[in-house]
């Protein structure tokens, strides 16, 4: 949820293009609804007593379970990925300097890899043994966020942080203030 979130705010273009995140209600209604969505995906499986307690990803649901679990994939990953392509997309029509579109661009796609690989798996998943079924979506889970979480730390990676972000330095602000 908070990795998702994140993603959001940075195609929404906060820091980059824009100071504050643009229209925090959406990201953060988003945020909610994902965790809610998850929440209730969580105690439904616990009340079934049907699923697996090693798999992080419900994948050995049955009946009304897994049709809320294939609901959930679809819906919630899905849309979710939706609203970061419209949020990417609207940032960068604005943005006018290439560097930062360019981040948009390799962004997005690096993005979207993280929404769908691992809701495509999920779906893939149905087709696969039930007893293989945890590790092969937990370990696409994983290697995904890995993934993604790599890839924001090269970013964020100092020497290139001020490349995109807009930073504003201690210094200027002791200078303005003082």
């Amino acid at each position: 949820v908070l990795l998702s979130t994140v993603l959001l705010c940075l195609a929404s273009g906060w820091s980059i293009t824009y100071h504050d995140v643009p229209h925090p209600e959406g990201k953060i209604a988003f945020a909610l609804v994902f965790a809610a969505a998850y929440a209730v995906l969580f105690f439904a499986a616990a009340a079934g007593g049907g699923v697996a307690a090693a798999s992080t990803q419900l994948v050995c649901a049955s009946g009304a379970l897994l049709v809320f679990v294939v609901l959930y994939v679809v819906l919630v990953w899905v849309c979710g990925w939706a609203y970061f392509v419209w949020c990417l997309v609207r940032t960068w029509r604005v943005e006018t300097q290439y560097a930062p579109r360019r981040f948009y661009a390799v962004f997005g796609v690096l993005a979207s890899l993280w929404f769908l690989v691992p809701a495509a798996c999920n779906l893939a998943s149905l087709a696969a043994p039930e007893w293989r079924r945890p590790l092969a979506v937990d370990a696409c889970q994983l290697a995904c966020t890995l993934a993604a979480c790599t890839a924001l730390v090269a970013v964020l990676w100092p020497s290139r942080v001020e490349k995109y972000f807009r930073l504003v330095r201690a210094e200027s602000l002791v200078a303005n203030n003082g």
